[in-house]
């Protein structure tokens, strides 16, 4: 999914567009470091159902909502 929207920075305004992917775990660790943008502050495995208590903005939600709804489909 796609979350487009605008914020206003220091001294203009700001259009920002995050795509966002599904993808499965293979191995690793989580980590901020090499965040180009230096945007990123954590990084966390969450559970599914946990994810509306931890996602701040309704068009997170939705795309959790989605994400969901595949991953149940694939089952």
């Amino acid at each position: 999914g796609t979350i487009d929207y605008w914020f206003t920075g220091d001294d203009r305004r700001v259009h920002k567009v995050v795509h966002h992917f599904l993808l499965e775990a293979q191995g690793g660790e989580l980590s901020v470091a090499g965040d180009p943008d230096g945007e990123a502050e954590d990084v966390a495995w969450i559970a599914i159902p946990e994810l509306s208590d931890r996602l701040a903005y309704p068009n997170e939600r939705r795309l959790a909502v989605t994400a969901s709804a595949v991953l149940s489909r694939g089952a």
